[in-house]
């Protein structure tokens, strides 16, 4: 059965407009801590710093900055700056219930260095859009929505690409 949509999100990137349908009866909480994030700016201007085959990832300012300096050393100022930034913000609770299919919006959060396996309730900002259906994912990440438009705009973003503004 479809999740209900309660919510759009909608962001705007180097590449072209995409809109998500956000899950927020299913996932309040996780709906909740993202549109919070988007309410005081905190994606605006980021990378979409990991473009890989089956998915796109953003929401880190330390990560943007990383993929911004191309392999060459960012300013350590602003690299402290943005990790600071990224930290402040609290985790929100794993909300997992539906499947990672293309099209569908996560949240990302980090391995366990000892097991490499995601970390329970550990996420906090990242988040990503998969471009194919990679259902290995769904005992780890919580899914709060989906692309209802723009899907050939995820497909043609690159690491260059920015989120210019969520709303």
């Amino acid at each position: 059965k479809e999740p209900r949509i309660t919510q759009e999100l909608v962001l705007e990137t180097t590449k072209g407009q995409i809109v998500i349908g956000l899950y927020g009866d299913d996932t309040p909480l996780t709906v909740q801590h993202v549109t919070d994030l988007v309410g005081r700016g905190f994606y605006d201007g980021l990378r979409w710093y990991r473009v890989e085959d089956f998915v796109v990832q953003t929401g880190s300012h330390y990560h943007s900055l990383m993929a911004e300096a191309e392999g060459g050393e960012p300013d350590q100022e602003k690299l402290q700056e943005a990790m600071m930034r990224d930290q402040e913000v609290g985790v929100v609770m794993d909300e997992i219930k539906h499947s990672n299919l293309r099209g569908t919006v996560g949240m990302a959060k980090p391995s366990d260095p000892q097991t490499q396996q995601p970390q329970a309730n550990s996420a906090t900002t990242d988040f990503y859009i998969l471009k194919r259906d990679t259902t290995s994912l769904d005992p780890y990440f919580t899914i709060f929505g989906k692309v209802t438009e723009g899907m050939e705009v995820v497909d043609s973003l690159e690491t260059t690409d920015v989120l210019i503004s969520a709303t």
